[in-house]
């Protein structure tokens, strides 16, 4: 008899991945924040603005992406997610999926704006090198959530891997369970 192996968990990303690495998305954070939006061309902006609500709306409009969203959502929360979801109609997708891509669109050119306001205020309070302290300022918050982020995922990884533990604990093994049901 061979026994089938047993699936290995997805490897993690390697810690000095710039996903999961905090001073190197502090870094890159901190050094776009030194470049003022305005200084970018028209067509980038209009690029950093369309395709992320084009990219959130298309996923949005995918039969099952909403359904499915909302079960990973679910597992993530701990919530019961054995109730088969209804699908929404297209009408219904459809209208999701344009409102999330204005979502999306509006916060980028909002973010463009805040970026300009943020950089007349600073210049205003005659703070010496505006961009700089913006450029610290974006590179503490991108550290210190990319850290909370590393631990939240940390504990999932623990918390999933006592659960099989436990799983595979109280699971009887079939020579065990064979033994006691001859020995009765």
């Amino acid at each position: 008899m061979s026994q089938e192996p047993t699936p290995s968990p997805a490897p993690s990303p390697p810690q000095d991945s710039i996903l999961s690495n905090p001073t190197a998305q502090a870094a890159l954070s901190g050094a776009v924040t030194l470049i003022p939006a305005r200084n970018y061309p028209g067509w980038l902006r209009g690029v950093m603005s369309w395709v992320p609500a084009l990219a959130v709306s298309g996923v949005a409009m995918a039969p099952g992406a909403t359904s499915g969203i909302i079960k990973k959502l679910q597992e993530r929360e701990g919530t019961p997610t054995d109730t088969e979801l209804p699908e929404p109609s297209p009408v219904v997708r459809a209208g999701l999926a344009a409102g999330l891509g204005a979502l999306v669109y509006g916060s980028v050119r909002l973010s463009f704006l805040l970026d300009e306001a943020a950089d007349r205020g600073l210049r205003k309070l005659r703070v010496p090198f505006p961009r700089v302290v913006m450029g610290a300022a974006v590179a503490a918050g991108a550290y210190r959530s990319a850290v909370t982020e590393n631990q939240r995922r940390e504990a999932r990884r623990a918390e999933a891997a006592a659960a099989k533990g436990a799983q595979q604990n109280s699971t009887p093994s079939p020579a065990t369970s064979g033994s006691e049901s001859s020995s009765a």
